[in-house]
């Protein structure tokens, strides 16, 4: 049996907070719109909660980068495009989830200040959505030749032509 490696743990984790901010976007405009607390505290725990799963996200991307560095057809130009992403999606998933976290604790308050921070959250959320979208689609690049900018697939078999 396989023992799970730093770049699997890495392959899986980082699932989570892409599907996990683009789920929760609809719940927190709905929440807002609505006026619904429930949802909103529920979409806004969640947030927190995606923030800190991306810490590990992160933190498993330098060991993955050493597995993967060494295997044919990956570029060290693809792992660095990824990586500089990388950095910035962490930054700005940490905001969110910060933000979300006051939003949290100003509804719980009944301040009236919540609705706004409420806002500023979904905003942040559709930014954080794009940037975990872009980062992984950079990610994706540095095994899928077939995403890769010029759009061409590694040659396996010589044409007989």
């Amino acid at each position: 049996m396989d023992i799970v490696n730093v770049a699997h743990l890495h392959l899986v984790l980082n699932h989570f907070p892409i599907i996990g901010v683009i789920l929760v976007l609809p719940w927190l405009a709905f929440a807002l719109l609505l006026k619904n607390i429930s949802i909103l505290r529920a979409s806004l725990i969640t947030l927190v909660a995606i923030s800190f799963i991306t810490i590990p996200v992160y933190l498993s991307g330098e060991g993955a980068e050493d597995i993967v560095e060494k295997l044919p057809g990956v570029s060290e130009t693809y792992i660095e495009s990824h990586e500089e992403m990388a950095v910035f999606a962490l930054s700005l998933t940490l905001a969110t989830g910060f933000i979300a976290f006051i939003t949290l604790v100003l509804s719980i308050k009944g301040s009236e200040k919540n609705r706004t921070f409420g806002f500023i959250t979904l905003v942040l959320s559709l930014i954080t959505a794009g940037v975990l979208v872009l980062t992984a689609n950079y990610g994706g690049k540095i095994r899928h030749t077939e995403i890769r900018d010029n759009g061409q697939a590694i040659k396996i078999y010589e044409d007989d032509d």
